[in-house]
């Protein structure tokens, strides 16, 4: 039963970076980060929130393209967090 389960979650989490990768055009989701694609969790929470607070939109009001790039960055960090949690457990 627990291998069905494993099977399952695996099989969404390709599924989810899937669709993430379409919704991102196709982008790296590491890339976008600015992370390797063997980075840690930690380094990937990390690198998240320093590009979040440069990214966010009420630091970049005068940016018309700063909510689109903001979470196209919340997307790709879903994107990678689900997956490595998935694939771990």
């Amino acid at each position: 039963m627990f291998e069905i389960g494993r099977r399952i979650s695996l099989y969404s989490a390709v599924v989810l970076l899937l669709c993430v990768g379409v919704a991102l055009g196709g982008r790296n989701l590491y890339y976008i980060l600015g992370v390797e694609k063997d980075a840690s969790l930690k380094d990937i929470k990390s690198a998240y929130r320093v590009k979040a607070k440069q990214l966010h939109p009420d630091r970049n009001k005068d940016d018309p393209e700063a909510q689109e790039r903001f979470q196209d960055l919340t997307f790709a960090y879903e994107g990678i967090f689900v997956a490595f949690y998935t694939t771990i457990h």
